[in-house]
């Protein structure tokens, strides 16, 4: 049987797993047949305790072409992750057995890492065809900080919480008016991590970009792969920092950029604001293997070194 969700609605997929702490079962929807979007479809919920999936045994299809005012929209949630071997599987999954195309100009994915351990969501296809103005996002999806009573949790390993002036690092150092910054980070050939968030950050300003990571035979781009990190706009307010741009992973058999207005973006969020005393997000990490690595390869991107 097939899925379709139709112009103007929404579908939320166990919504209620963030608030069940206990949960350790995964949330998410399976299809044996084809899956049409074109309203929206959520599956789990920011920084739940279970990971999430989405499988369709046929293809996947975000298309609202009858009225651009409703975009059609799929959003996924990652769950946790502590281990190189968990952040290899993800916090989420979407398979899909068959075609996944975004056919509308308007069709967006937004994957969200878990915005405390960085896990993304990886998407494992077969022909994936993005058509002009659609995308998937990933800005400010990354690592991000918490606030609660009493205290400030910086999340991410491309921010200093002590310091002050300074965006994000990540590929690219944040920048920073005189105070410490953080290093770079991650890895060249396999940017799984998120960006990171820059100081006094906020949870709609100043995230890191998130992380894309797409496993596909062959992919069509038209549209855009965004994971910039998100800007912070604070008048005249010195002290901020932007966000670090994301990440961006495809690795595929054949990539082919058409038009345009094809992007793959993973740009440092900017500091919005008249005072000097502030920072940028630095670049993120960019890497698209064409020829399919093997298993054994794609196991050695992750091999830790073994250095006392």
């Amino acid at each position: 049987a097939g899925v379709t969700t139709y112009t103007n609605t929404s579908a939320t997929v166990n919504w209620r797993a963030p608030q069940d702490a206990l949960r350790t079962d995964p949330v998410g929807l399976e299809v044996s047949g084809d899956v049409m979007i074109g309203g929206s479809l959520a599956i789990g919920g920011l920084n739940q305790s279970a990971v999430s999936y989405l499988t369709v045994g046929g293809d996947l299809i975000l298309s609202n072409k009858a009225n651009a005012s409703f975009p059609p929209q799929l959003v996924v949630y990652a769950g946790p992750t502590n281990t190189t071997t968990t952040f290899r599987s993800g916090g989420a999954r979407v398979t899909v057995a068959g075609g996944t195309r975004l056919a509308s100009a308007n069709s967006v994915i937004y994957p969200y890492c878990h915005q405390s351990t960085g896990a993304s969501v990886v998407f494992n296809l077969q022909d994936f065809y993005l058509t002009t103005n659609s995308q998937i996002n990933a800005t400010g999806r990354g690592y991000s900080v918490v606030y609660s009573p009493g205290s400030t949790n910086y999340y991410g390993p491309g921010v200093i919480p002590t310091s002050t002036m300074t965006g994000g690092s990540y590929g690219g150092k944040g920048g920073t008016y005189w105070k410490a910054v953080a290093p770079v980070y991650g890895f060249m050939n396999a940017p799984y991590l998120p960006g990171s968030p820059g100081i006094y950050s906020t949870p709609s300003q100043g995230m890191g970009g998130g992380a894309i990571r797409v496993s596909a035979r062959n992919v069509t781009l038209a549209g855009k792969l965004v994971a910039d990190g998100r800007a912070i706009d604070w008048g005249y307010g010195a002290g901020y920092g932007a966000g670090s741009g994301g990440s961006v992973w495809v690795t595929c058999s054949n990539f082919t950029a058409v038009g345009s207005a094809a992007a793959v973006t993973a740009k440092g969020g900017s500091y919005n604001s008249n005072s000097i005393q502030s920072g940028d997000g630095g670049g993120g990490r960019i890497a698209i293997m064409t020829g399919a690595p093997t298993e054994a390869q794609s196991d050695s991107l992750y091999a830790p070194g073994n250095c006392d």
